[in-house]
């Protein structure tokens, strides 16, 4: 995404550009250093065999050598925010860290909850630019996944404490109104919402910013219950869950690209 950004307003780039890393990898030296953002040993190959077997044609694409090279990107010195293989899988791999668990230490407001969702992104960006964007509603629309189809309805009131915005999801094929009342707003600090209606029994989400040099750590905690009892707890297990650590992997990954990514 980088790369083709720099080329669209570029004015250098002329003819294809080679959107690759100017490390050249081979199978084997892909597979170990895969082995290694996993923290898993990469010993056995793959049958050439196995491979035609189950692709087909297709196992071209994994058997013969591509020997893609970024020369026009390296003449140009284009800053790649991933230069080695290694970086690259690091950042796939581990990406946003989300963690859901039972809830445990609830603070002042949030009894009923039953899971906690936490996760933490560090973003490339002063403590006040990170905040500026996070303080305007509209841009909620940003880092949720499409397929959410995210919208808010009606005039976006100032971020403060008590206001309050309506939107509509989707989720799965059902669409679903939700409004959400900021509870507390301290800017340049943190600030939290609460489910006033949506699909959840309860749900509270605070966010947290700290600077970190010319950087800032952003802190979600989400604190939530399923409808429905037991069969909400068994939906939590079945889906709720994963589907909430995909939305958060998702915010924490679009933020860094909008932001850059730390090096």
């Amino acid at each position: 995404m980088k790369i083709i950004a720099v080329a669209l307003i570029d004015a250098r780039y002329r003819g294809p550009v080679n959107g690759v890393a100017p490390e050249q990898a081979t199978s084997r030296s892909f597979a170990r250093a895969l082995g290694r953002a996993l923290d898993r040993p990469a010993i056995l190959p793959v049958p050439a065999l196995a491979l035609k077997a189950i692709f087909g044609e297709a196992a071209t694409v994994l058997l013969a050598s591509q020997r893609v090279d970024a020369r026009v990107l390296r003449e140009h010195q284009f800053a790649f925010d991933f230069p080695t293989m290694d970086s690259a899988l690091a950042d796939i791999v581990g990406g946003t860290a989300v963690a859901i668990a039972p809830a445990q230490s609830r603070p002042e407001g949030a009894g009923e909850a039953r899971y906690e969702l936490r996760t933490r992104t560090v973003i490339d960006a002063p403590l006040d630019q990170t905040f500026e964007f996070f303080s305007k509603a509209e841009n909620l629309g940003v880092i949720t996944p499409a397929a959410m189809s995210f919208s808010i309805q009606g005039e976006v009131p100032p971020m403060a404490t008590g206001a309050t915005i309506d939107y509509r999801v989707r989720v799965g094929p059902l669409p679903v109104s939700w409004r959400t009342r900021i509870t507390t707003w301290e800017p340049g600090r943190r600030f939290a919402d609460l489910q006033e209606k949506g699909p959840y029994r309860f749900w509270r989400h605070e966010h947290a910013f700290q600077a970190d040099g010319p950087r800032t750590v952003m802190e979600d905690r989400v604190y939530y219950t399923p409808p429905f009892g037991l069969f909400g707890r068994l939906a939590n297990r079945l889906f709720i869950r994963s589907t909430l650590r995909k939305i958060f992997q998702y915010r924490g990954d679009v933020i860094r690209l909008r932001f850059g990514v730390p090096l």
